[in-house]
């Protein structure tokens, strides 16, 4: 009953139910990027959903999310259902086979820790998935890890937000894909918004998928060390790219009655071209 609470608002409706099958680059396109769109973001932060396929339009992307889109099979591998998350990735690698997409992305560092996982290789050995799903492999990567390095982000249209942001690093990012330099890189790309570094070494928020439903006490004790780490940058915003650390994060903030609001860093991104694109209208 006490884990209850981390689902303070539930939205109305998915990103899914917003976003197109195929959204145009602005400008000349120069990639069809596909989306891999997973249940968290879809289902708890929609929005972030949405701002992601804004952003990569707005960086001459074609943006493709697939009609059919399933699971990546994080949470069935997780609680020992191999079967049915095989199934899941098996599904996974015909529908994006069939897309011609030069890249796939994702906002969750969970959906592309799964999706890129050395024990499928181990586990596809000797089925006519494997050379799939070894494509497939090298198509995937982290949102952003490919806004960082794989194209010239587009910064002249960004408006100033003029706000501090601390970051978090999710655990299947720092540890599973040594993604840490890449967020960063991102959050001090945008003007006005100041970049405050959480002090000491890397902690779990101890939210890790549903351990915190199950574990409700230890993982808030891992938790209020996270918060207090948070409450010391003073930063208005606290930015990470997991939905589970921003489930988790947020319901610590709201226990310690701290006001700081938790973002993914392509939240920001929007927000910022969103600015640009308000000021150019006014000059206009």
């Amino acid at each position: 009953s006490k884990a209850e609470k981390m689902l303070a608002t539930f939205p109305n409706k998915p990103a899914s139910a917003s976003i197109t099958e195929v959204t145009p680059a602005k400008g000349a396109k120069k990639l069809r990027v596909g989306y891999f769109l997973g249940c968290g973001t879809d289902l708890l932060y929609p929005q972030v959903g949405i701002d992601t396929v804004y952003v990569l339009s707005q960086n001459e992307c074609e943006v493709v999310v697939p009609k059919g889109l399933k699971c990546c099979g994080m949470p069935q591998l997780a609680n020992g259902q191999l079967a049915t998350a095989k199934a899941l990735l098996i599904e996974s690698l015909e529908l994006w086979e069939r897309q011609k997409v030069d890249v796939i992305v994702s906002d969750c560092g969970s959906c592309t820790s799964n999706l890129t996982s050395s024990l499928w290789t181990e586990l596809l050995e000797g089925t006519p998935y494997l050379e799939s799903y070894l494509k497939f492999k090298d198509k995937v990567k982290d949102l952003t890890v490919f806004l960082t390095q794989d194209i010239d982000i587009n910064t002249a249209s960004m408006g100033s937000l003029n706000e501090s942001v601390t970051y978090h690093d999710p655990c299947h990012l720092i540890r599973s894909q040594k993604v840490t330099k890449e967020p960063r890189q991102l959050l001090q790309l945008i003007p006005g918004l100041e970049y405050r570094e959480l002090p000491g070494e890397h902690r779990c928020c101890g939210g890790a998928g549903t351990f915190s439903l199950y574990n409700y006490d230890l993982s808030m004790s891992i938790l209020d060390k996270k918060v207090d780490s948070i409450k010391e940058t003073g930063a208005q915003l606290v930015a990470t790219c997991c939905p589970t650390c921003s489930l988790q994060l947020g319901h610590g903030l709201r226990q310690q009655q701290h006001e700081v609001q938790v973002v993914h860093p392509v939240q920001l991104l929007a927000k910022a071209y969103k600015l640009g694109a308000k000021s150019n209208e006014i000059a206009g």
